[in-house]
């Protein structure tokens, strides 16, 4: 089973900003644009993701036809999926989760526009199975 640390709400970050995972922020000439997860409390039900995303440019306007990959490094098997975001700039993407062999595995969450470019990335760890005691 997978988690992700609890947040309050929908997660946002840019490509002016580091990331939560502490990834160096891109150089500031690049253009923002925002990467919010809205379903950060319920994005992964068993072995199923389902993200659901809004694209946005600094303004706060909605990014239509942008481009969403979101990778799964670390996994046994190199995944890629693939998204366009709609006149809302929102997107869901759903797919079966990989299965982990790196401890440093981790969600990235790319998005590509002629207005700019942004990114989420999420560390991924895996639960520790507590054996069963019978008794």
């Amino acid at each position: 089973t997978l988690y992700l640390p609890a947040v309050a709400g929908p997660v946002r970050a840019s490509v002016g900003a580091a990331s939560s995972a502490g990834e160096k922020a891109a150089p500031a000439a690049a253009k923002e644009l925002l990467v919010e997860l809205l379903n950060a409390k319920s994005w992964l039900a068993g072995k199923r993701a389902t993200l659901h995303l809004r694209v946005s440019d600094h303004n706060g306007r909605p990014v239509c036809d942008a481009k969403i990959i979101a990778s799964v490094s670390g996994a046994a098997e190199p995944c890629d999926f693939f998204a366009e975001s709609d006149a809302a700039g929102e997107v869901h993407l759903a797919f079966d989760m990989p299965r982990l062999t790196d401890p440093t595995a981790a969600l990235r969450i790319e998005v590509i526009h002629a207005l700019g470019a942004g990114h989420l990335r999420f560390q991924l760890r895996t639960r520790q199975r507590v054996p069963a005691v019978h008794g």
